[in-house]
């Protein structure tokens, strides 16, 4: 209710803070209200920033966690055709020991063969001594080879394969021969027409 004065007017009312009471805040000039629109505009730029930095890495984590799978994923694939391939070899081995087994039994048996192997270390003009012994046995058409009570007779066929292989590594090298003929005795082929 207000007071009246006694010129008729409204009388201004006193009004007294109590202890722990705030006081009355002017009002915010137009500066002050500019000032927090653009701080406001600001914060909400800030905002829209870190969220684009955290959604790029979100994007980053998502490609190194799909190209974790894709690099997983092609292990199994190799992993699963290895398989797959030592699958196909093992059954080949089979068919063709299977195979060689059936032709073994169809033909007549031959005697095992007998070896004879030589490894030592000699004098160079040693060993080209044994290597024109096996020359002069291949121009003559039959090599004897002795070892103890042991003995071989190779009879070369007038057609030889020659396998040569060199090797030099390090301070290490080779020279390896090998000549190999297959036995002419084998039987000739006849075809029965019925």
């Amino acid at each position: 209710m207000p007071n009246h004065a006694p010129n008729g007017g409204v009388a201004e009312t006193a009004v007294s803070l109590s202890a722990g009471a705030e006081p009355i805040q002017p009002a915010p000039d137009a500066d002050s209200e500019t000032s927090h629109g653009e701080d406001a505009k600001r914060s909400a730029k800030d905002e829209a920033r870190k969220a684009e930095k955290q959604a790029r890495k979100a994007a980053r984590e998502q490609e190194k966690i799909a190209r974790a799978e894709a690099k997983e994923a092609e292990k199994q694939r190799k992993k699963a055709n290895e398989k797959t391939e030592a699958a196909v070899v093992e059954k080949a081995a089979k068919a063709r020991s299977a195979s060689e087994e059936d032709s073994e039994s169809s033909r007549p048996s031959k005697p095992k063969g007998r070896k004879l192997r030589f490894e030592g270390s000699m004098d160079r003009e040693e060993v080209a001594s044994y290597l024109e012994a096996i020359t002069k046995g291949l121009r003559k058409g039959s090599i004897h080879f002795r070892q103890g009570e042991d003995g071989i007779e190779l009879t070369p066929n007038e057609r030889v394969a020659l396998s040569v292989k060199v090797s030099s590594k390090g301070d290490a090298q080779r020279l390896a021969l090998e000549v190999e003929w297959d036995d002419e005795t084998s039987p000739e082929l006849a075809i029965v027409v019925g």
